[in-house]
């Protein structure tokens, strides 16, 4: 099911971008995703690498592997759409500029961008062709602080909480820290960690059905928050958070049927590239069709397209980079089941 919701996230975020939903719809998705990290990277830390130097070392290798590869492929691709129709380029996004340095194409291929390039009076917007990875790029520095102890145990976990609200609470006024700076990430980690331990100790048996519809209400509830007649970025973020918490412990805590989990894995698997891949597909789209056109009409026209180069992106992807992701990947095999089909299903 994770793998099912995570791409139901990447459409989400597409929508936000393309269909010019709520801009901060996107937002809540983001922070969805990074929850669900949390919980799914404190499970393979304990069940494939544990905390040791050398587990670092593979989680490391293994998580890059996995991020930039692929990420590598979406950056080619926007630069080759830019030199294709660079004036139109511009004009569709800020960002679909080249890099006007050496400086700027190295920050391009490490991908040294930590939230999103807004756009301010005076300032030239940053070249990251890629606009959707900068949460890559928090995702990145939060794997390395679960794997250096946040995420060893429960008390740990609370502590990366704490933090995180701690954080929120001294920059509740600067909504842009209080979303999109790393350290404002630890907030959906730190929860994330918490469930893993909760769902470890407290699981309760629940069928497909249940986590169905333990999904369904989350999909309800995000799909209605920005109607809410509040701060978007205020209480309906948190109000995400919360909501989603308690689904994901239903969700985490259900049994599956194998043809569910095969279903929900390769549905999850575009995920990851949908989330990369949605400006280049509509841009690509716009150039294409030779149409102007924006808003849901451009989302609806470019959805099969970023569909189609997702699945071959993520089919290339086990074909080539997965086989040397297994040789980092330790053996050992103790966590639930849910762990191995969700961790290489979605965005993560």
């Amino acid at each position: 099911m994770l793998g099912a919701i995570r791409t139901f996230l990447a459409l989400i975020v597409m929508a936000a971008h393309l269909g010019r939903w709520t801009d901060l719809t996107a937002t809540y998705a983001v922070s969805t995703f990074f929850l669900i990290s949390g919980y799914l990277m404190t499970a393979t830390l304990h069940r494939n690498y544990g905390f040791g130097v050398e587990g670092f070392i593979r989680f490391f290798m293994n998580r890059f592997l996995r991020l930039y590869p692929m990420y590598w492929v979406a950056a080619g691709m926007s630069v080759l759409l830019i030199c294709i129709a660079p004036a139109l380029a511009e004009a569709f996004h800020r960002n679909f500029t080249l890099p006007d340095s050496w400086y700027s194409w190295i920050g391009l291929a490490a991908n040294w961008y930590w939230r999103p390039d807004f756009p301010v009076a005076g300032t030239q917007s940053v070249s990251h062709v890629v606009p959707p990875a900068w949460a890559l790029a928090v995702e990145f520095a939060m794997y390395i602080v679960l794997a250096l102890g946040a995420a060893r145990n429960v008390k740990t976990g609370i502590i990366c909480l704490l933090a995180g609200a701690l954080f929120h609470l001294i920059m509740f006024r600067d909504v842009n820290e209080r979303i999109y700076a790393v350290p404002a990430a630890t907030l959906p980690y730190g929860i994330g960690i918490c469930l893993y331990f909760a769902v470890q100790k407290y699981k309760l048996l629940i069928n497909s059905a249940g986590s169905l519809l333990a999904a369904g209400a989350y999909g309800s509830l995000i799909c209605s928050l920005h109607y809410l007649p509040l701060d978007a970025a205020r209480v309906p973020y948190y109000l995400n958070l919360a909501g989603f918490a308690v689904a994901f412990f239903f969700i985490a805590s259900s049994t599956e049927r194998r043809s569910f989990r095969w279903i929900d894995r390769n549905v999850g698997g575009l995920s990851y590239p949908i989330y990369l891949l949605h400006y280049q597909a509509a841009f690509a789209t716009q150039h294409l069709l030779s149409t102007k056109s924006t808003g849901w009409t451009l989302f609806w026209l470019a959805l099969p397209l970023v569909i189609g180069l997702s699945a071959i992106l993520e089919y290339l992807n086990r074909k080539i980079v997965d086989p040397y992701r297994n040789t980092v990947r330790a053996r050992t095999s103790t966590a639930p089941e849910i762990v191995n089909t969700s961790e290489q299903s979605g965005a993560n």
